[in-house]
């Protein structure tokens, strides 16, 4: 628990010292299933769609891949929504 709560903090610290936005996840998870979530998620961003709304389509998309909820759950976007 402790390393997750140093996790959040380091993403606050870097949202407060200027970045608009930081992913983070709070264990480590399949490099399978994180490439395909991240690409999910870039290609959601790309086509404009708003930066609150694109995790949730990446890890709904990831879901169904990869059902297992400890491949995708600990995923988390810090910062704006860029709407």
């Amino acid at each position: 628990m402790l390393q997750a709560k140093m996790l959040i903090l380091r993403a606050t610290l870097a949202i407060l010292r200027g970045e608009t936005n930081v992913v983070v996840s709070l264990w480590p998870v399949s490099d399978q299933a994180t490439a395909f979530m991240m690409v999910r998620f870039y290609e959601a961003l790309g086509q404009s769609k708003s930066q609150a709304i694109t995790p949730r389509g990446a890890i709904l998309a990831t879901r169904e891949q990869a059902p297992n909820p400890r491949l995708w759950a600990p995923v988390l976007l810090y910062g704006g929504t860029g709407d």
